[in-house]
């Protein structure tokens, strides 16, 4: 068995870091949310990256902005490479769930949590975007991974002379506030994880009435538990997502929740949870598989893992309950990890003790063991099938959320001298990165708005002297109806004749998907315009010439 396991584990790491990869390398274009990342790390300082605001109410770690900064600064702003530092960290999240799984309860264990998360759609979704959630979830388990190496478990016995276990222990202290304090530089839910497994090493040392290793606990995780302090005095000095409740609907108890309601909002957040990012089935199989991984630990000795993944996945909970961070979808990617890592230990543990109960000839115990694991490991894989389809999907086929950027350097290849381009408003972002990357003319962005509040005025302004203009859109807001772009064509017919247009994806020509339209102002009004149905808060057309 002893190159099999090596053999099994690497093969899990091939086909999920080729997956990721895959999904890294596929050939989209930046959507709002990365647009607005772009945006910010290209044109402010690395002062104010780190110190905010930022531009459109964005709010990320200020260490996770520097580093995006700094690729930005040395390689450009090539999609791919500004994505990287989540491809790499995704890669990470593999590596350190095999370690910390098998350090945790074993190879099987290992074997069971990595194959979890390399069918986890999420973290291929989010290996090939511009957004800080791998990284997240990569240093959670740095930090989990330093508070195993802090206990200094496997280091009794190595250090026969006392100068060498006093040098040990400072080396590893030294170590793991140099990890935390970078995790918590990059990432806003290490210090929940922070506090949360830092906190289960503490109460296992209380328990063991190690009081001088308490001690060394809490000075080697100060540095990161200030940092973090400042962290969270920095994020509640910021707006939250309004509404945040809408996006989020079980990731956090409802607003001025009680006692009550918070105990009613429990089994919500589960369901809720492993519904995404977990992406699986069956959570009341999940739960149970997790609380017995805990069980399963503390029977084995391993007091550390089971007080460290609790306090975890509890600091997660206390501070969505108080409406911070919610456990729910890609925010709660952090936490994918250890729960896996906790129902590998449960089924690890039960194998374990089947084939112990076999040998000693306990037929009553196995019997029981083999039925709960013919229901347990079955359920399970049906449990997680949903998540391994995602996964797959994702892999074959990357979700491109929006095409805008195939728009904009379509139409650029086709402006000419005397053209401008108008951007639809939603698309502020890509007009302000697409645009410059592909030196478009653009004149400013066009809204739609009520009679007596929108400014016709501005429209003659914008196209003073253009002989053609382009209305480029994007992914549409959905708070607008659907014949928005039609309106705004519409109201530019009044002005020229439409030549031609284009939409990207099935539907209307000037329907609500992504594409472009060309009106030539030279030729007069058009004698066919569209004409859709009144709509007295999309009536007029205002055009913003502040369009960066």
């Amino acid at each position: 068995m002893g190159a099999v396991w090596p053999a099994c584990h690497g093969l899990v790491l091939v086909v999920g870091v080729a997956g990721l990869v895959r999904v890294w390398a596929s050939d989209r274009g930046f959507w709002n949310d990365e647009l607005y990342v772009a945006v910010n790390v290209r044109d402010l300082s690395p002062h104010k990256l780190l110190t905010g605001p930022l531009r459109y109410s964005q709010v990320a770690p200020p260490g996770w902005l520097y580093g995006e900064k700094v690729m930005y600064q040395l390689f450009g702003g090539d999609e791919q490479v500004l994505r990287l530092p989540q491809l790499a960290a995704a890669v990470a999240v593999l590596v350190l769930t095999a370690v910390l799984a098998y350090r945790a309860s074993g190879h099987s264990a290992a074997l069971a949590a990595t194959a979890l998360l390399a069918t986890s759609p999420l973290l291929y979704i989010y290996a090939g975007e511009l957004k800080q959630y791998p990284v997240e979830a990569a240093a959670a388990l740095a930090i989990v991974l330093m508070v195993d190496v802090l206990s200094g478990k496997g280091d009794r016995g190595r250090h026969r002379t006392p100068g060498a276990r006093r040098l040990a222990v400072a080396g590893r202290a030294l170590a793991f506030a140099t990890v935390t304090t970078a995790a918590v530089s990059v990432s806003y839910s290490a210090v929940l994880v922070l506090a949360g497994a830092v906190g289960g090493l503490l109460l296992v040392f209380a328990l063991g009435r190690r009081w001088r290793a308490m001690a060394l606990t809490a000075a080697a995780a100060a540095p990161a538990a200030l940092l973090g302090a400042e962290q969270v005095r920095r994020r509640m000095s910021q707006p939250f997502l309004r509404n945040q409740e809408a996006f989020f609907t079980t990731g956090l108890p409802p607003e001025g929740a009680g006692p009550a309601e918070l105990l009613r909002w429990l089994p919500d957040m589960w369901r809720g949870f492993v519904a995404s990012p977990l992406h699986w089935a069956y959570p009341w199989l999940v739960l149970g598989l997790a609380l017995a991984g805990v069980v399963a630990l503390v029977w084995q000795g391993r007091r550390l893992w089971a007080a460290v993944l609790v306090g975890v996945f509890g600091a997660a909970v206390g501070a969505a309950a108080l409406g911070g961070l919610p456990v729910q979808d890609r925010v709660a990617l952090y936490l994918v990890a250890p729960v896996a890592v906790a129902v590998a230990a449960a089924l690890s543990a039960a194998v374990r003790a089947l084939v112990q109960a076999v040998r000693g000839a306990r037929r009553a115990v196995a019997v029981v063991l083999a039925v709960g694991l013919l229901v347990a490991a079955p359920g399970m894989v049906l449990a997680a099938r949903p998540a391994a389809a995602a996964a797959v999907a994702e892999v074959r086929n990357p979700h491109y959320r929006d095409v805008g950027r195939d728009v904009m350097r379509e139409v650029a290849g086709q402006v000419r001298p005397g053209d401008a381009v108008l951007v639809y408003g939603f698309s502020q972002p890509l007009a302000s990165w697409y645009g410059t990357r592909y030196r478009l003319p653009v004149a400013g962005l066009a809204t739609m708005g009520r009679t007596g509040a929108c400014r016709p005025a501005t429209v003659d302004a914008a196209l003073a002297g253009v002989s053609r203009v382009w209305y480029v859109r994007g992914a549409k807001w959905s708070g607008h109806p659907d014949d928005y772009h039609a309106r705004v064509v519409a109201e530019l017919a009044r002005r020229g004749r439409i030549m031609d247009a284009r939409v990207f994806g099935p539907g209307p020509v000037l329907g609500h998907r992504p594409g472009w339209a060309l009106v030539d102002l030279a030729q007069g009004p058009d004698p066919h315009p569209p004409a859709p149905a009144p709509a007295p808060d999309y009536a007029c057309l205002t055009v913003q010439p502040q369009w960066l």
